[in-house]
């Protein structure tokens, strides 16, 4: 290990002999992970659109979100496509990729996730980022249908495609949290 990707020791000094944990910030391939928030649910966002918590659930808990993730094809893009066509807003473009989520989850009303940079050029500059202390922030982009409910714009039947990286989140704490650290590094898109 090299001393520039070291980001700290614990030295246990309770112990008869000096025992050093190393603690690295990415894998071999010079990758961060990262744990962010990706979006809050029972409110109202800066789009004026309402995401109910049990949608957001339900999406990501759904077989098809799963094997996304768990296959290392759930990735958001630099921004949201400037095409506005169902076809084009519906899939992730593979040459605009730069986000691989590699996990999801609620934590009450908080989509959560981790995520590192994509094997391409617009991943590593995601990764630089990260490792130059950015916060990245993230929106996203689903299919789903718009009800009035109560005066509120609510999202219903809601299928995710992305969360895209943006720099004005339509969810004011959708940024990421933290880097994640661990001995091995990152190594497969199945941890868990």
């Amino acid at each position: 290990m090299d001393l520039e990707s070291l980001v700290g020791c614990i030295i246990c000094e309770e112990t008869n002999s000096n025992v050093e944990f190393k603690i690295q910030s990415e894998n071999k391939n010079g990758f961060v992970l990262a744990e962010g928030v990706l979006q809050k649910g029972n409110e109202i966002n800066r789009n004026r659109r309402y995401y109910p918590v049990e949608e957001l659930r339900r999406s990501i808990n759904s077989p098809r979100q799963q094997e996304l993730i768990k296959t290392g094809n759930f990735k958001g893009e630099a921004g949201h496509p400037l095409d506005k066509t169902l076809a084009r807003q519906s899939k992730v473009d593979p040459q605009c990729e730069q986000v691989w989520y590699t996990k999801l989850w609620m934590d009450g009303d908080l989509v959560m996730g981790h995520f590192r940079g994509t094997n391409n050029d617009l991943g590593r500059s995601f990764n630089d980022d990260l490792k130059d202390g950015q916060l990245p922030s993230f929106s996203l982009r689903a299919l789903g249908s718009l009800v009035n409910e109560n005066g509120r714009m609510t999202v219903r039947n809601m299928q995710m495609v992305a969360y895209d990286r943006v720099y004005f989140p339509s969810h004011p704490g959708a940024y990421t949290t933290k880097i994640l650290t661990t001995e091995s590094g990152y190594s497969s898109p199945v941890q868990e």
